[in-house]
């Protein structure tokens, strides 16, 4: 861990390198090492955001969470972009945590590229998804579909406690 730590601090190319084997290795799945390096990769360190987006539909949740925590309100436009499509990627697992990391930067920026996406209403998601199917439409709702109950892992209770105490966290 304090490797990982002191990596962080480091700052450097071969660092960026090194957190991303970290927190990509299955060695240490589960364990808090890969999360403080996914973490020493976004906000509280590198600020190599393109690096954190893989790991922000992790099977491991608490992964997953340090991920999408992880992004600042100066994550670049391209990583922005990239976020948006992984809305629309059919994966709903990585929409919603594209979604909630997009919350998390907000800004004007994440604002006009979402405009450009799509806006939609709030019926139920499986009867949009139906009505929809097979249509240009479809994947310009999918975005807004991630708001109904049930249709976003990140959407419970206990999921927004987690996501609202990382993203208070700062090293």
């Amino acid at each position: 861990m304090e490797a990982v730590l002191i990596l962080t601090e480091l700052g450097s190319d071969f660092s960026r390198r090194e957190l991303m084997r970290v927190a990509g290795d299955a060695r240490f799945e589960g364990d808090e090492i890969r999360q403080a390096a996914v973490w020493g990769l976004g906000k509280a360190g590198l600020k190599a955001y393109r690096e954190i987006v893989p790991f922000i539909a992790s099977a491991d949740e608490n992964l997953a969470l340090h991920a999408i925590a992880s992004f600042g309100s100066d994550t670049p436009e391209d990583v922005i972009r990239r976020l948006i499509a992984e809305l629309t990627s059919g994966d709903q697992r990585r929409a919603a945590g594209a979604s909630e990391a997009l919350r998390l930067i907000g800004g004007e920026t994440v604002l006009r590229v979402l405009l450009e996406a799509a806006a939609g209403g709030r019926l139920p998601p499986a009867l949009v998804r139906s009505a929809v199917e097979g249509t240009a439409l479809a994947s310009r709702l999918a975005p807004m579909l991630l708001l109904g109950e049930g249709a976003n892992w990140l959407a419970s209770e206990d999921r927004v406690m987690d996501i609202a105490f990382l993203a208070k966290q700062n090293l």
